[in-house]
């Protein structure tokens, strides 16, 4: 092929880069770039071009096509191939020519061995870009010494050039101490961080090679020599400004100094060693090097952290002292989170300067951060100095320190702050392990447990807490576990129950007295607590033990957790103060609260028994109505409700009464969601509170929240307890709330609204399965649960709408599209569906001076948001909506017109429609058929009149057959095996279609809940 000869004198980068186009197309594609593709690369050099020295590096790398990819067509169009391998095709082929002389080609083919130690220059002109260049050099031959005298290779000193030049000398800093300005981060401090190596990572030979970590270790060590870990940019990175390239400071700025740090190589290794192979796996231990900065809080924390990492050694805590690069890890970490804020605490006329070094300890963040600076990317920081060195925080006294309640009425702490210079070393806090106790775990040689050892503060909310936590400790130790439980454990709990408990407080005005929430019980029940204490739980990979968790749980509705609701008290409440006078009087939890039931089922008398009894052990209960909420109006209107609505499905639905820890769950999810709005319908003159249980039930956002405290974590909400719900839930018209569309204009609902205390339960609705009466002596139908026009939604406008246009897409779609009728179920979810999105809009067409009310049923059959609605309530959870069916509902939407809707553009100007619109009492239905024809019967199926009878005495009713055990045990109660092998009962409730469908005659209308007749 020919080659065309570019001649770049003369051209600015945007003509080189259109030459190259040219050539491109001319020698690899043999066809011309797109004009997108050309005017994306054109708009995206300018961004990118800075920080490469040429049109042919920059081509080379993969920044240039990455941010053309922005400027290509749409967002989600990635930039072609074959362009961007057409021009580095072209830049690689211009590189090779310029960059060795024809003369030398032979001896580079002959030689394997890459370039190394070039000192090529790689970035601009500008002062910065020099200073920075030359320091990238002076690291790179200096690191000579810590490579066994083998120079870095050129690629991977280019690659760091261009990774320091986006990073380093970017901002500067008035320091007003020393009145001068600080120009940072430096190449130096760059070096010690992670940024830089992933940036020349980039630019290293290919995308999968690797920069090398030998390098990487080498010039970190460099960096911490020449005072890298001294520079303080956080702090600086708050009132710092933007430094220009052309700063008088790059002028005189000198090389790093690498006897910064008194000439020693942080490692421990003395010069003298270096060349000495024979002893690499030398590790040197207990440095006090210094590698901070002299701001008296570095010093501070040094000094400090020193102190610590002797002490770990000198109690007993390691055997050996720690890695020096642990230490400078840590050094590094500390420096970032300790004594960072302080507050001035009237009570006991001091100014606090927190968090400590010996909280920083006891926190997980300290160590996520010195395990970024722990040799390698792979390697953890070593649990055994993390769990030493928590151990000495709370000895010291870091678990006293209330940082989250002082930290709101905090101000930033300032490096030079007097503090600083008369800080004492820590003190052993006076909550020390005694040394009898110390003596009987060098004994035991085992996890110690049962710790009543305080490890809180003074103040009386914290003395309650502990105090509360020893409690339920030691009941779950006597009554619940094998063995009591681990002191880390407990130590972790209470830190983590003093994040949470008693931090705020809220007047009752209807007994007329404070609450102070959330209360340890409560605590106890949510996941954020066992969340916290793993954080503070031996490593950072330790799990929270679950049977710890399970066993507290239990504890914790026992005494009455689960009737507190905190969520409903927090927006009117109040900051409590730790000192509040509620603490001085606050007597113990009350066992006896929940009627002296373990909420297990197991009487008092029962005790929890080793060996295989698993029967006595963990009996079951089921169909429990003890009360689980609390005493507000609101709570018990809920409780009320769901008691009845537990006790239809287990006589209509199920063949057993609901778990008892299926009905806690429940309840415990319904209180967070039922119920909290109100707003004022102005059509029927009415206040409705809002949304219901029985629409609760509908939804899949109660289930979700009710599995969470559904036995263990994997356990999952039995799908027959759901399915049954969510029957009795439309059955009881909680399909028929507008939810979405009330929201917007609600408010927030009192827990004692008026409202609670006259609500009735809740009825039947009217919306039922439509039948004809007929002569006592014909044959009964045989129901198979197909194209029903039963009405779902309720009676406005709009729903009547979308039922009817629903129900003329039904039966358009038998015949022409569907060999059988649609499944009423999957009908049922399709108008929930449709009442979710259908004729939310209106728009006003100009052109034609009409309003346009959208998306019209036709537009959202063509969607797919309607089908992922109708799946949510279509039979079970793992069941999908028919394929079929989506595909025949599509077709008649685009032959509906749904497909000429412009949606979209409609949407930018619309405003919201009301469900009374006078629009939906003249809309056309497509595919509508006159009215004999729609209500006239199916051929060859008969129906029976239905006579009313009392309850228990109806036609065609079975007897339930009661049997042991139980159809979905968990695993840890013995397995599904006898569910498969039990009788199953005729039932209304729905299957899944891959199941036998039973049959059974249709029910009357009635007010009162009643059992609906089968589906599938």
């Amino acid at each position: 092929r020919t080659t065309t000869i570019v001649n770049f004198v003369g051209l600015n980068m945007e003509d080189q880069l259109k030459a190259l186009i040219k050539r491109a197309e001319e020698e690899e594609l043999g066809a011309e770039f797109s004009d997108e593709a050309a005017g994306a690369l054109v708009k995206a050099l300018p961004i990118v071009a800075g920080g490469f020295p040429s049109i042919v590096e920059c081509l080379m790398s993969g920044d240039l096509y990455e941010e053309a990819e922005k400027y290509y067509y749409d967002e989600g169009d990635e930039f072609p191939l074959k362009y961007s391998s057409a021009l580095k095709s072209i830049a690689i082929t211009m590189h090779d020519e310029t960059e060795f002389d024809p003369n030398e080609v032979a001896d580079v083919e002959e030689s394997t061995e890459p370039p190394r130690g070039s000192i090529a220059v790689i970035l601009g002109d500008t002062p910065r870009q020099k200073v920075i260049e030359k320091e990238i050099d002076f690291f790179c031959k200096k690191a000579v010494e810590h490579l066994d005298g083998l120079e870095m290779r050129s690629e991977a000193i280019k690659a760091l050039k261009i990774g320091a030049n986006r990073i380093c000398y970017k901002k500067k800093f008035y320091d007003a101490e020393k009145d001068k300005f600080v120009v940072f981060p430096s190449v130096t401090r760059a070096l010690l961080e992670h940024e830089i190596y992933d940036i020349a990572q980039k630019k290293y030979y290919g995308l999968k090679d690797e920069f090398p970590l030998k390098y990487i270790s080498a010039l970190r060590s460099l960096a911490v020599e020449a005072g890298g870990a001294e520079e303080d940019t956080d702090e600086m990175e708050g009132m710092a400004a933007d430094c220009e390239s052309t700063d008088g400071f790059f002028e005189n700025k000198r090389l790093p100094d690498m006897a910064y740090t008194a000439r020693l190589e942080f490692m421990g290794t003395p010069d003298e060693l270096f060349e000495k192979e024979a002893e690499p796996e030398v590790v040197t231990r207990g440095s006090t090097a210094k590698v901070l900065g002299d701001s008296p809080r570095q010093k501070c924390i040094e000094r400090e952290l020193n102190f610590f990492i002797k002490k770990a050694v000198d109690d007993g805590h390691l055997e050996e002292g720690m890695r020096d690069e642990a230490i400078k890890a840590l050094k590094i970490a500390a420096g970032k989170f300790a004594y960072k804020r302080k507050m001035y605490d009237p009570a006991a006329d001091v100014m606090r300067i927190f968090p400590s070094v010996a909280n920083c300890l006891i926190d997980g963040s300290v160590y996520e951060e010195a395990e970024k600076h722990y040799y390698d990317k792979e390697d953890d920081y070593p649990l055994k100095y993390i769990s030493a060195l928590r151990s000495l925080g709370v000895e010291l006294g870091g678990a006293e320190e209330e940082v989250e309640e002082w930290d709101a009425v905090a101000m930033d702490c300032e490096s030079v702050d007097g503090f600083f210079d008369t800080k004492p070393l820590p003190q052993a806090s006076e909550f020390e392990f005694s040394e009898h106790n110390m003596m009987d775990v060098e004994e035991e040689g085992g996890p110690t447990r049962g710790s009543t050892e305080k490890i809180l503060g003074d103040t009386p909310r914290q003395k309650i807490i502990e105090r509360d936590i020893d409690f339920f400790v030691k009941k779950a130790g006597e009554d619940h576990l094998e063995e009591p439980m681990r002191d880390e454990a407990i130590k972790s709990l209470k830190t983590a129950v003093n994040q949470f408990a008693y931090k705020k407080k809220y007047y009752d005005a209807e007994n007329d007295k404070f609450i102070i929430f959330p209360s340890v019980e409560a605590c106890l029940i949510d996941q954020a607590t066992y969340d916290a204490a793993e954080k503070k739980y031996y490593g950072l990979r330790d799990e929270y033990p679950l049977k710890y968790i399970s066993v507290l749980r239990s504890l914790g509705v026992e005494v009455g957790g689960a009737e507190e609701d905190t969520t409903g008290m927090a927006d009117n409440a109040l900051d409590c103060e730790s000192t509040d006078g509620f603490f001085e009087k606050k007597r113990l939890p009350d066992m006896y609260r929940t009627a002296r039931l373990e909420f297990m089922g197991m009487p008092d008398e029962l005790e929890y028994q080793e060996g295989p009894a698993p029967e006595v052990e963990k009996p079951e209960t089921r169909g429990t109505t003890e009360k689980m909420l609390g005493d507000t109006p609101r709570q018990k209107c809920i409780e009320r409700e769901l008691d009845m609505i537990i006790k239809m499905a287990a006589e209509d639905h199920l063949d057993d009464a609901m778990r008892d820890e299926a009905i806690k769950g429940l309840k415990i999810a319904a209180n967070k969601l039922a119920y909290k709005r109100k707003m004022y319908d102005a059509a029927a003159d009415v206040i409705r509170v809002f949304p219901s249980v029985a629409n609760c039930l509908i939804d899949g956002a109660i289930y979700e929240e009710a599995e969470k405290h559904y036995y263990d974590e994997d356990d999952e909400y039995p799908l027959k307890y759901i399915s049954a719900l969510r029957s009795i839930g439309i059955e009881l018209g909680g399909a028929e709330e507008e939810v979405e569309e009330w929201d917007p204009v609600a408010m927030d609902c009192e827990s004692v609204d008026g409202f609670f205390d006259k609500k009735p339960l809740p009825q039947q609705s009217e919306f039922e399965w439509e039948y004809e009466d007929d002569d006592e002596e014909e044959e009964e139908e045989e129901d198979d649960g197909r194209g029903s026009t039963a009405q779902i939604l309720g009676d406005t406008p709009r729903q009547k709408l979308i039922e009817a246009e629903v129900n003329s897409f039904v039966r358009k779609s038998h015949g022409e599209h569907l060999e059988d009728e649609m499944r009423n179920e999957a009908i049922k979810g399709l108008k929930i569906g449709a009442n979710k999105i259908a004729y939310k809009k209106k728009f006003y067409d100009a052109e034609k001076d009409i309003f346009i009310v959208f998306p019209s049923v036709a537009w959202c059959m063509i969607d797919n948001d309607i089908y992922e609605v109708a799946e949510e309530h279509y039979y079970q959870k793992e069941d999908e909506f028919p394929l079929k069916y989506t595909s025949a509902m599509r077709s008649l939407g685009i032959e509906a017109g749904g497909a000429d809707e412009d949606v979209d553009h409609m949407m930018e100007m619309a405003m919201d429609c009301e469900s009374t619109d006078g629009f939906f009492a003249t809309k056309a239905i497509p595919f509508a058929v006159p009215e004999e024809v729609a209500k006239k019967p199916k051929k060859k199926k008969k129906k029976k009149k239905v006579v009313v009878k009392k309850k228990g005495k109806k036609t065609g009713d079975k007897k339930k057959t009661k049997k042991g055990g139980d159809d979905e045990k968990k695993s840890k109660k013995g397995g599904d095996d006898a569910a498969a092998k039990k009788k199953k009962k005729t039932s209304n409730r729905s299957k899944s279609p891959n199941t036998k469908r039973s049959k059974s005659p249709k029910p009357p209308k009635s007010t009162k809940p009643k059992k609906r007749h089968s589906t599938d």
